[in-house]
């Protein structure tokens, strides 16, 4: 689960279950792609992978409101809604980010993973929590967090959120290993 890379199909790829076996490598799996609205900008505004993550869950209207004290809000929510082809990513850390942004832990990152260790901070300050069992799906197009973020969306106690979102994430890779293991 480490940051995005070079595939060995010329592709971005993060958020990646591989297969290793001495020297070779196989790519088994990976991560649902969020769109990534506005590129390297989107890593460091973890609002816009949570329009992406509204988006994607059928929520784009909600994205103007939402982040209004954005000023680019109303324009990523018209994009998204456009139907324009937008990269994507399958990296871990922007499902991190979209997760904060959805909480409102953190809307603007000062420095690299902020949003990951303000989510962790928030988790580690609840305690121990039950994972959500809808929380994710494996699919065809990978692991899927979108039914987690779907919590989140609604959630009042961004602590007891964040916790459960860090159990469900264990929870769905311990699930995506030995469905791969199999």
């Amino acid at each position: 689960m480490d940051g995005v890379g070079l595939g060995t199909d010329g592709g971005a790829w993060g958020g990646e279950l591989l297969r290793i076996d001495g020297a070779y490598c196989q790519r088994i799996d990976h991560l649902r792609a969020l769109a990534l609205p506005g590129g390297d900008r989107a890593a460091r505004e973890p609002w816009r992978m949570a329009a992406a993550a509204l988006a994607a869950m059928g929520h784009g209207d909600d994205i103007a409101r939402r982040f209004a004290e954005q000023p680019q809000a109303a324009a990523v929510q018209r994009w998204l809604s456009s139907g324009a082809t937008i990269p994507g990513t399958s990296s871990l850390g922007r499902w991190f980010d979209a997760a904060a942004g959805l909480l409102g832990v953190c809307a603007v990152m000062d420095f690299e993973a902020e949003a990951a260790m303000r989510m962790e901070a928030l988790a580690l300050r609840h305690g121990p929590a039950q994972p959500w069992h809808d929380g994710y799906r494996l699919t065809g197009d990978g692991l899927d967090l979108l039914p987690a973020l779907q919590h989140l969306r609604s959630a009042t106690d961004v602590a007891e959120a964040a916790a459960r979102f860090h159990a469900t994430l264990a929870a769905a890779l311990v699930a995506w290993s030995l469905q791969a293991a199999q």
